[in-house]
């Protein structure tokens, strides 16, 4: 007759049991560390572009985590003001005559007549500066590479 012992049982159970806590905190960090990261990744890209005008955009970055039972998801984006252009400094424009209004502070700072500006965007249009889709791209590869790193914290926790 065999006789099997199996020792030790209780504390795997444990561990298991803190596996949920160990996971949600260090995905937590994770996200944030990255979010962190990413914000930054994107306001050096703009004043690499010199898309800074008044400091609104490149200041207006933000991230948000977002948790449910199955996944976690962290948003970066502008601020509710600076999302009203941050997608026509990103992506550009086609040529179009945009309200002198609209122009005018901006004309202004840089001492520029704003119809001269309003005339020259009606003939070329806006430069894209992709900014958000660089670093989008640059995280996705990035963070592929860490989860590894990921892996391994969340399993010394538990």
């Amino acid at each position: 007759m065999a006789e099997f012992k199996i020792e030790g049982h209780r504390e795997v159970m444990e561990a298991f049991r803190r596996a949920d806590r160990a996971v949600q905190g260090e995905t937590k960090r994770f996200f944030r560390d990255w979010s962190m990261y990413g914000i930054r990744e994107v306001q050096r890209r703009i004043l690499n572009a010199g898309a800074v005008d008044t400091n609104e955009l490149i200041q207006g970055i933000n991230y948000k985590i977002k948790e449910t039972k199955r996944t976690v998801t962290s948003t970066i984006k502008p601020s509710t003001k600076a999302d009203k252009y941050a997608l026509y400094v990103e992506e550009g424009t086609k040529p179009h005559f945009p309200p002198i209004k609209k122009l005018q502070g901006w004309a202004d700072r840089h001492g520029i007549p704003a119809y001269v500006v309003a005339l020259k965007i009606a003939r070329e249009g806006t430069d894209g500066h992709y900014m958000w889709q660089e670093t989008y791209e640059d995280l996705e590869f990035v963070i592929d590479d860490e989860l590894p790193e990921l892996l391994e914290a969340i399993a010394r926790k538990i």
